[in-house]
Order: C-alpha cells, then structure tokens, then sequence
C-alpha cells in the first residue's frame, strides 16, 4: 500500500508518496523534479517537485484513492526517473462495517461487527454506535491520514483488530462527532471505492 498527499498551501507544490511510513529515510537520490527516498536499499518515499506544471490537482491533505489517470501520470515521471511503477488503487484500506454488537467497558465500549463475513473487535470511546449500523472502519495495515500505520494489537487481552474512523480522519466535513455513521452500504465494501 502507498498514500499519495498533496496540499500546495502546507506542503508546497509537491506530490509526497508514503510507502513505508514507519521507516525514515536515510538517503535521498534526485533526478530532475524526482525524489526518491531510501531507508538502507529500500524505496520508502517519493517526492515530486512543481507539480502543478504537470498535472492540475486540487487535493487539500492525503488521496485516499488515486484514480488511474493519476497514477499513469506519476508513473510516467517516477519511471523516467528510474524508480518502479505504481500499482492501481483498488483497495483504500477503508472498510463499511456492520456493527453486530456493543458491550459497555468502563468509559470504552467493546465493538463487534462484520466486515463482508469477517467479525472483527476493536475497543472504542465513541458512544454513538448502534447495534445494526454501519461505521466506517481501517484495515490492519492501512496507512491514515496522519501518515500513520494502523496494526492490529490488543488491550488488555481485547483485540483491537481495526481502528473506527471519524468523519475528519476520512476528511469529510461534518459537524457530527464520534464514529462516522453511514447506510446503504454492504458490510465489507470499500468506503471509498463502493459504486465505482
């Protein structure tokens, strides 16, 4: 999985490709408008300059899911420039889940739901959960919008095997707080790919 994040107004006008987001860079090769980041051999980042004069873009923060016509157009620059391809976004890490049960745990709340015939459990403050409603969630490995890395771990012996995502870590605006509600979608479907 990599995550595309592009906000001119923060950032300037560069393209910033996270792949590896636990890992720090200790040496940056260049070629022309292309950066490449390395941990020891290992590709971890790719930053591309100015690239408004290439593409016009209107991203404010990260891009859940780069459409194809984004990703031929970075893998033209990112090939020229020597690196690997990108492969297509078809899976955002973002899940619609149905949540099948709720269980009261000091000031947290237990979760159970289905994820397209999984069930998953996480722990979360977010009380605004109902048995049957559907919430948006993160996969073990999905990589948020703060750049970090959701993995699956425990708390006090409760598997937290997915994260309950807010309306503003999903970037939408939204006067609600808590767990994103949705409806209309089926359990497992992909938040942001659902319908394409």
């Amino acid at each position: 999985m990599y995550r595309m994040f592009y906000n001119r107004d923060i950032g300037g006008d560069v393209l910033f490709i996270l792949m590896e987001p636990e890992r720090k860079p200790t040496r940056t090769e260049t070629k022309g408008i292309v950066s490449a980041l390395y941990d020891g051999d290992d590709l971890v980042g790719i930053n591309i300059q100015d690239l408004s004069k290439i593409l016009k873009i209107k991203a404010k923060g990260m891009i859940f899911t780069p459409g194809e016509e984004l990703v031929n157009v970075v893998n033209h620059i990112i090939h020229r420039a020597g690196l690997p391809k990108l492969a297509y976004c078809t899976d955002s890490g973002y899940r619609v889940a149905t949540v099948s049960n709720v269980e009261k745990l000091n000031d947290n709340f237990i979760i159970q739901m289905d994820n397209g015939g999984v069930t998953l459990t996480t722990i979360t403050s977010h009380s605004n959960i109902k048995v049957g409603g559907q919430i948006v969630i993160a996969l073990d490995g999905t990589i948020q919008y703060d750049g970090k890395t959701f993995k699956k771990h425990s708390i006090d012996n409760i598997p937290v095997e997915c994260h309950i995502c807010e309306a503003k870590e999903l970037r939408i605006e939204s006067d609600e707080t808590g767990a994103f509600i949705v409806d209309g979608y089926k359990s497992g479907d992909d938040f942001y790919l659902a319908g394409e």
